[in-house]
């Protein structure tokens, strides 16, 4: 299970939790929310075993919840005992068959295990019951591509973006790179053109969902993908901007730095520009190229002084590259300079983090 998906489920568990325990609850629901609440809180930290206690304490008070269960189940998962995960599920499958986030976690627990057809099969049957969600719809096509199943997977993705359309929401972007990867072995210029679309929404929810993607077993698809995409539009920047990333992202270190040279000889625009030199210098310090790295961090951040991912990558080439002290001195000056420009709270504590983390 990817971080994105784990933190997805949290937040979706969590969220459910307070609608079905939080409103008029007392006595034992009462406090099965609030042992749910701390089981979350202590996984997230990963402290699994009083995390365990936790839900153990929220099944006792709420043994028919089927989000309690959930959460127990991802506990046990996590410490080592897969068994007892999978009875959980299966109870919370049992009481309520129709939450759409019991039928995504028994989906995801079963294709875990390499059962992507009952997976699969999981996911179609609440479909066809009008059970729904954007993650259900998204791993209903997933699972598909997994399978080979390229047309029913191509539908799967059309009715996301419909939806996604629809609700104005980012989920759009990750559904037409499953799209492309869809299209691309019967129609490679489409699903290459179904790249370009996604790569020009935002970028980050972009490079997330190509990671995730990645993970999945797809890298090289899109990187061919990318690849075709930025050669069809040599002189889209978004297009090329999401290829740098991918190329990056996937260790391709120098011909990240290629393509994100090649397109910072267009003269994009200073937003652009700082992406363009933050992939460079983040394939540059993967290949422990730390003197590159820090040169083309400075220059995004001589555009955007604030500019916390690149502060970070600053700090990383200083201290993972072992600069000299004109390289801590430059990055103090420039967190500094960053600190007195920002009126948000939790940006300054950050700032305050990495100036205290430095040697």
């Amino acid at each position: 299970m990817t971080r994105r998906r784990a933190a997805f489920l949290a937040t979706a568990i969590l969220g459910a939790a307070l609608l079905s325990l939080g409103c008029g609850a007392f006595g034992y629901r009462a406090a099965a929310g609030e042992h749910h609440r701390d089981a979350l809180r202590l996984l997230g930290q990963e402290r699994i075993a009083p995390a365990l206690a936790q839900a153990d304490q929220a099944v006792a008070c709420s043994p028919a919840d089927p989000l309690v269960l959930l959460t127990r189940a991802d506990v046990l998962r996590q410490a080592g005992r897969p068994d007892e995960a999978r009875r959980d599920l299966e109870r919370a499958r049992r009481l309520q068959p129709d939450l759409p986030v019991v039928v995504l976690v028994n989906a995801m627990e079963r294709a875990s295990r390499g059962n992507v057809e009952e997976a699969l099969a999981l996911l179609e049957e609440a479909l066809a019951r009008g059970v729904a969600s954007e993650d259900i719809r998204w791993l209903t096509g997933l699972l598909r591509l997994r399978l080979g199943r390229h047309e029913a997977a191509e539908a799967a993705f059309l009715t996301l973006i419909e939806r996604a359309e629809v609700a104005q929401s980012s989920f759009g972007v990750a559904a037409r790179l499953g799209l492309a990867l869809a299209r691309s072995p019967a129609a490679p210029d489409a699903a290459a053109e179904d790249f370009a679309a996604a790569a020009r929404g935002d970028l980050q929810i972009c490079l997330a969902a190509m990671q995730e993607l990645g993970q999945d077993g797809f890298e090289q698809d899109l990187r061919a993908l990318a690849a075709r995409a930025a050669a069809l539009q040599p002189d889209d920047l978004a297009v090329g901007l999401a290829h740098a990333g991918l190329l990056q992202m996937s260790g391709c270190c120098d011909e990240a730095v290629a393509e994100a040279e090649r397109l910072l000889a267009l003269e994009p625009d200073p937003a652009t520009e700082v992406q363009l030199w933050l992939v460079a210098a983040a394939a540059d310090a993967r290949s422990r190229r730390f003197a590159g790295a820090r040169e083309k961090t400075r220059r995004a951040l001589d555009l955007d002084p604030a500019c916390l991912d690149a502060l970070f990558l600053l700090h990383h080439a200083v201290v993972e590259g072992r600069g000299g002290p004109e390289d801590l001195a430059d990055l103090r000056r420039r967190i500094a300079t960053a600190r007195g420009t920002l009126q948000d709270a939790e940006a300054r504590r950050l700032f305050d983090q990495l100036e205290r983390s430095l040697p």
